[in-house]
């Protein structure tokens, strides 16, 4: 069995679980030994690599199955209502369910130490709004981007699944050059609003600038509020049942303004 660290029952902080990365790559340089394993359960923690208003993203190791993850630890704010950690459950197993080229993966969802874990699919590679801004793109190549990240968006909505957040920033593309949409309905399960109900609805969430933008932020940790104002329906401001045509309006957006 490999050595390692456990998280801390008291690490009810992400910045824990960081302090623990950085000091096993220093007692490793130091000591010249190999690194000390800092482990969420049979998982272990390779890197931070995003955060959000939902939780803090980690590349992780699933040693059991030799493949790389991604992790996301959520926020204990967010998750400390075991009303919202059911209603997660609910949007975890619908999505697991759910096997499409153009939707990211989920693997598993838990709890280590009362601390909620979503292990899913690690992509290596950028947002849609990353994408768009490394150099000029051809109306031919947004188009056909935007055509991978619809079909997995109607392949989702064919499962009863709605995304709730559409955006550019919740839409990857990975090294097969493979767009996949990450995300669905996490969030909004954690905070479902009075249209939201308790029925099925990215490790990619960066720590930019960007993600202080209101308009452009989902705000996670409001209650009762669910979305990115940017992309959002009127009827969804409203608090109205959100269903198909929330994420159609969003997609909508999102492509006008990529074009």
């Amino acid at each position: 069995m490999e050595q390692g660290v456990e998280m801390e029952p008291s690490a009810s902080r992400p910045r824990r679980l960081d302090s623990q990365l950085q000091l096993a790559a220093l007692r490793a340089r130091v000591l010249e030994t190999p690194r000390e394993d800092v482990m969420v359960g049979r998982f272990r923690l390779l890197e931070r690599i995003g955060a959000g208003g939902m939780g803090v993203v980690y590349a992780a190791r699933d040693d059991a199955l030799h493949r790389r993850i991604a992790l996301k630890l959520i926020h204990d704010e967010l998750a400390d209502d075991p009303r919202a950690r059911a209603r997660v459950l609910s949007e975890a197993r619908a999505l697991a369910r759910l096997s499409h080229p153009n939707v990211v993966q989920l693997h598993e969802i838990g709890e280590h130490r009362s601390r909620l874990f979503i292990a899913m699919e690690y992509i290596n590679g950028p947002t849609l709004r990353e994408w768009a801004t490394q150099r000029a793109r051809s109306v031919r190549e947004i188009i056909d981007v935007y055509i991978q990240a619809g079909t997995g968006l109607a392949a989702a909505h064919a499962a009863g699944i709605v995304h709730r957040d559409f955006k550019c920033d919740n839409v990857m593309i990975g090294a097969d050059d493979r767009v996949r949409v990450l995300d669905f309905g996490l969030v909004s399960a954690l905070r479902a609003g009075p249209g939201d109900g308790d029925g099925p609805a990215r490790p990619g969430e960066r720590d930019d600038a960007r993600t202080r933008d209101p308009l452009l932020t989902s705000d996670a940790t409001a209650p009762g509020f669910a979305g990115t104002p940017a992309y959002m329906a009127a009827g969804q401001f409203a608090g109205s049942t959100v269903d198909a045509r929330t994420d159609q309006f969003g997609f909508c957006v999102a492509l006008h303004e990529a074009l």
